[in-house]
C-alpha cells in the first residue's frame, strides 16, 4: 500500500478498528540503556551532560527512581537506585541541573502527595550521589494572607508534582537555580536558590488565571539557555478538562516574567502572570491541545511543538516559531491516538497521551517524534523546509512501540533517548525500558 494512502486512512482504521496492529521483530536490544524504567514528559531536564558524562534516570516498574551516569566516550554506564520502591508512577522521573564547580543535582517526588521534592547532589564523576533532602517550598499560609482564594472555603490543592530545575548562571554572584513545580493551587509554582540549593526563597505561583478556578492546572514546558533566560510555554490546563486548551508562551528574563516583546508580565516574587497577558501561541482552533516541548535556536528565539486534538484517536503535531514578532504554526505529522494499551472493552483513562514529540537539542529545525503504523508506533525525524516537513524513519518494523522521545546534544552532535513499551496500560502500569541512540543525518 502507498505510504501517503496508508497515513491518510489511519484515523478512518483507528476509530472502526481500534488500531490494530502487527507488531514487527526488530527489538533494538543494542540500543538499551535502562532495561526496566519510564518517563512522563513534564519533569525536566531529563538528561543532562557535564564532560563526557550524560545524567538521566527513570522510574522502574517496582517504584524505584533509578539514575545513570553514562561516559558518552567509553560507553561504560553505572545505574543507582537514589528511592526503592518510592511510587509506582511514571510522573515520578528525576530530572537534572549542572551547575558552577562541577556539582549535579537531581530532583524527583510522589504524584501529588504532600511530601515535598526530593533533591540530591553529587560532583561529575563521583562515586555516590548525596543524602536525600527534602523540599516543601509550597506557600500556603502566606497566599491565604494575601488574599489570593477570596471566599473560596473548599479544601485547597497543596501537593508536590513534577521537577523541573533550571539553572541561570549569569545572574548574581553564584547564578541563580530556579526549581518549578506543580504544587499549591495545582498551579505551576517556582522558587529560587542564590546558593547552589542550600537554601530556598518561598515557593509563589508563577501562572493563574485572574478568575481563579481550583482545578484548573496549567501544563508546562520550561527550557534555560544556562545564561539569562528561561523560556516557558503552557497550556490553560490538561486537556481533559478544557474543551479550549490554548498554548502560551513567556519568558524569564532580568528579574521578570515577560512576553516575547519584552513587556513586563510580573516581577520576579510578584503576582502570578494571567495567561491573557502572555502571547498566544495556538487558539485551540483546531482542537484543544497539549505542550509537549520547547528550546530556543542559535539566536535565542524560542520553538514550540505541541499535539492537535481534533479528537481523542487524532493526534497531530504542529512547531510553533516567532518570526517578526509574531507566532506562526505548521503542521508537522500525523500522531495517532493515545498510546496506552487499553484493556478490552474499558473506557481508556488518559485518551490525550499521544505518543510524543519534540525538538532537536542541535538543530530546532529538526523534530522527532512517534507515529502509529502497520507495526505499531514508531520513530521518526522530520526537518522544516520552508512550508513543508521532509520527514524519515528512526525505528521499523518494531517488536515494542517506541514512545516519548528525548533530545540532548554532546560534542555538537545529536542524541535521542527514548521509551519502549514492553507494556504501558497506565502511568501505574508498566513495564518499559529507555533507549539511547546517536543520531547520523
Amino acid at each position: 500500500m502507498n505510504k501517503r494512502i496508508l497515513v491518510l486512512l489511519i484515523p478512518f482504521l483507528a476509530a472502526c478498528a481500534g488500531f490494530k496492529y502487527t507488531p514487527g521483530t526488530n527489538s533494538y536490544e543494542e540500543f538499551v540503556l535502562g532495561s526496566d524504567g519510564a518517563w512522563c514528559w513534564f519533569s525536566d531536564t531529563r538528561a543532562i551532560v557535564a564532560g563526557d558524562y550524560l545524567y538521566t534516570g527513570w522510574v522502574k516498574s517496582c517504584g524505584s527512581i533509578e539514575v545513570v551516569e553514562r561516559n558518552l566516550k567509553s560507553g561504560e554506564s553505572k545505574i543507582e537506585n537514589l528511592s526503592p520502591s518510592l511510587e509506582i508512577d511514571d510522573h515520578n522521573n528525576p530530572s537534572f541541573v549542572k551547575l558552577k564547580g562541577g556539582k549535579i543535582l537531581v530532583f524527583y517526588s510522589k504524584h501529588s502527595t504532600d511530601e515535598g521534592i526530593m533533591m540530591r547532589s553529587k560532583i561529575v564523576g563521583a562515586d555516590s550521589w548525596g543524602d536525600e533532602m527534602s523540599l516543601k517550598l509550597n506557600n500556603l499560609e502566606g497566599y491565604k494572607a494575601s488574599g489570593y482564594f477570596g471566599d473560596y472555603e473548599g479544601a485547597i490543592h497543596n501537593l508536590y508534582t513534577y521537577s523541573n530545575p533550571m539553572y541561570l548562571e549569569d545572574v548574581g554572584e553564584n547564578g541563580r537555580l530556579f526549581l518549578f513545580w506543580r504544587g499549591l493551587d495545582y498551579k505551576p509554582n517556582y522558587a529560587w536558590s542564590d546558593d547552589r540549593g542550600e537554601t530556598w526563597s518561598k515557593g509563589f505561583i508563577a501562572v493563574s488565571s485572574k478568575i481563579s478556578n481550583r482545578n484548573q492546572r496549567p501544563y508546562v514546558k520550561y527550557f534555560s539557555n544556562g545564561k539569562d533566560t528561561i523560556h516557558i510555554a503552557f497550556t490553560d490546563g490538561h486537556p481533559r478538562n478544557e474543551a479550549e486548551n490554548k498554548v502560551y508562551y513567556m519568558k524569564f528574563q532580568d528579574g521578570a516574567f515577560r512576553n516575547s516583546d519584552g513587556d513586563i508580565l510580573s516581577e520576579l516574587g510578584g503576582m502570578p502572570v494571567d495567561p491573557l497577558s502572555a502571547d498566544l501561541v495556538y487558539d485551540a482552533s483546531l482542537g484543544r491541545s497539549w505542550i509537549w516541548d520547547i528550546k530556543a535556536d542559535l539566536d535565542g528565539k524560542p520553538r514550540i511543538v505541541y499535539t492537535v486534538m481534533p479528537s481523542e484517536v487524532e493526534h497531530n503535531y504542529y512547531f510553533a516559531s516567532l518570526n517578526d514578532g509574531k507566532w506562526n504554526s505548521s503542521y508537522v505529522a500525523y500522531g495517532g491516538r493515545w498510546f496506552p494499551s487499553t484493556p478490552l472493552f474499558a473506557k481508556e483513562p488518559e485518551p490525550h497521551y499521544s505518543p510524543g514529540i519534540v525538538l532537536d537539542s542541535v538543530d530546532t529545525d529538526r523534530v522527532y517524534f512517534s507515529s502509529f503504523t502497520e507495526t505499531g508506533y514508531e520513530l521518526f525525524t522530520a526537518v522544516k523546509r520552508e512550508s513543508t516537513w521532509d520527514s524519515s524513519s528512526i525505528t521499523e518494523n518494531s517488536a515494542h512501540n517506541n514512545v516519548r522521545p528525548y533530545s540532548f546534544s554532546y560534542g555538537g552532535e545529536s542524541y535521542l533517548l527514548w521509551m519502549q513499551n514492553l507494556k504501558y496500560v497506565h502511568y501505574t502500569n508498566f513495564k518499559s525500558r529507555i533507549l539511547l541512540k546517536k543520531m547520523e543525518f
